[in-house]
């Protein structure tokens, strides 16, 4: 069976979100390196097979100042694994840092162009901080609301730089097990507003020609799994 067919199949997926436009929160051009972005207009040819299908994979378990997570790194070799007997060329990567997210961002816009297929998927500390939904590093503190955008990742953020060059993207996240920040208000020093830390994700638009697929629904927890990996993965 392909991807997609496993895809259809999986019960625990229950949020997909397809928009032709994504908020746009920092300069990407302080991210991608590797040529000029457009994400205005797109003139990619879907009708014509792409040339090469790359997978970055990302598995997240111990964390520096927040709670470490049981099954992230085994889930993420799981999924691996298997997306290398689909025909991907896959790109391994756990206990990502914030400079070592960065890393990744900037060889997805070096590695990929518009006759590439870019998958995305991320296990780990997940949350939703305000109406953005952030991926936490493994040494990312959050004391306040100023620090987010230093030393979180935004989905905002990843899912522009993989589709302005690529031609389709599909990314999963197998995320918000728990939120380590749960109910806490980070003030922000220079307005004086507080943001929230929600558990689970916001709901997420997504870029045009993106498949955005989440293990629980807007809100709430994802199942970390009796044995060695979640039923999101392993299904």
């Amino acid at each position: 069976m392909t991807l997609f067919t496993d895809i259809c199949l999986c019960t625990c997926l229950v949020c997909i979100a397809t928009s032709a436009n994504a908020e746009r929160e920092i300069d990407l051009n302080s991210v991608v390196q590797a040529g000029e972005i457009n994400t205005t207009t797109d003139t990619r040819n879907l009708s014509v097979a792409v040339e090469r299908r790359i997978a970055y994979v990302i598995g997240n378990n111990d964390y520096e100042y927040v709670s470490d997570l049981k099954n992230a790194e085994n889930d993420a070799r799981l999924f691996a694994a298997y997306l290398a007997t689909e025909g991907y060329s896959v790109s391994e990567h756990y206990d990502l840092t914030k400079l070592g997210f960065e890393q990744v961002l900037r060889k997805i816009a070096r590695e990929t162009d518009e006759n590439t297929h870019v998958l995305i998927y991320f296990a780990g500390h997940g949350v939703q901080i305000g109406e953005s939904n952030y991926l936490i590093p493994t040494d990312s503190a959050l004391r306040n609301a100023s620090e987010v955008s230093l030393q979180a990742i935004s989905l905002n953020n990843i899912m522009e730089v993989a589709k302005s060059r690529s031609r389709t993207l599909v990314v999963f996240l197998d995320s918000c097990r728990d939120n380590p920040f749960a109910g806490r208000a980070f003030s922000n020093t220079l307005s004086g507003n507080e943001v929230v830390a929600e558990t689970g994700f916001n709901a997420q638009q997504a870029p045009i020609n993106t498949f955005l697929a989440f293990s629980t629904s807007p809100g709430l927890l994802a199942e970390d799994g009796l044995g060695e990996n979640s039923p999101f993965t392993e299904a």
